[in-house]
């Protein structure tokens, strides 16, 4: 739960079955996949084979479930067509980026 009282994951939904939250977030979670459904395996992102502001939005949302509950993010990558959709291919092809956290990289100021 958020600080406005919003649940954020399955994992903080409040109905009795967790299934019955379930069905209402993979109707939205497939909407979200089917942005990508043009991308290929040479070209997993948005915009193509090179990633994009839009492409870490959606990498940091995918991150915040992964590290929240593993088991939500496999029920999220099975639900929008498993590891060889689009999603996850997505998601494979951002992991660099998002495993880099924490290296430090000194930029000259011109």
């Amino acid at each position: 739960m958020d600080d406005s009282g919003k649940m954020r994951s399955p994992e903080d939904w409040a109905s009795e079955d967790p299934e019955d939250d379930w069905k209402a977030f993979i109707p939205k979670l497939k909407t979200l996949a089917k942005t990508l459904e043009h991308t290929t395996k040479d070209s997993p992102f948005m915009l193509g084979s090179r990633p994009c502001y839009s492409d870490f939005a959606l990498a940091g949302y995918i991150t915040w479930y992964k590290r929240g509950s593993e088991e939500v993010y496999k029920r999220m990558i099975k639900e929008t067509g498993g590891e060889d959709a689009a999603l996850a291919r997505h998601y494979k092809a951002c992991e660099q980026y998002v495993l880099g956290e924490g290296k430090v990289v000194d930029y000259k100021a011109e």
